[in-house]
């Protein structure tokens, strides 16, 4: 007996039906974030009517994305923030083990690891062993008062 042919039909209408589905898909994921656009847009007016300053511009829709511009090295724009926050918290908790630092700051505990070592070694803080073994840490005696 011949194998049966295939129906054409039944599969360009499975097709068809498919690429419907996922088009409906598309289209309910674009109109939530059409709904996210039009928040930020009032949230963004709402903050300039309040007085918090100008509202940023929306980004551009380019596919190519924009460079930030560096500032200059301070602890106001943030790039010294976990930095600040971890000597901040041990001039007021000296002898914190780590685990405590991250609690307190709120930093991820990965950032705040690396970030102790890195400041260890610039000699801003001192690693000692505590009594359980549990390595504490302070700021150290000649870190200068801005760091």
């Amino acid at each position: 007996m011949p194998a049966a042919k295939p129906d054409h039909r039944s599969t360009l209408a499975g097709a068809q039906s498919a690429v419907e589905a996922r088009l409906r898909e598309l289209d309910e994921a674009l109109a939530a974030v059409a709904g996210l656009e039009q928040e930020r847009d009032r949230l963004r007016e709402a903050l300039k009517l309040l007085g918090g300053g100008p509202a940023a511009k929306p980004a551009a829709r380019s596919g190519a994305r924009a460079r930030p511009k560096r500032r200059a090295a301070s602890s106001s724009n943030g790039r010294y923030r976990n930095r600040d926050a971890i000597i901040a918290h041990l001039r007021a908790q000296p002898g914190s083990e780590a685990g405590a630092i991250v609690a307190a700051t709120g930093i991820n505990r990965g950032v705040a690891y690396n970030l102790l070592g890195r400041l260890v070694k610039q000699r801003l803080i001192v690693k000692e062993a505590g009594p359980s073994q549990r390595a504490r840490y302070s700021v150290a005696a000649d870190a200068p008062a801005d760091a």
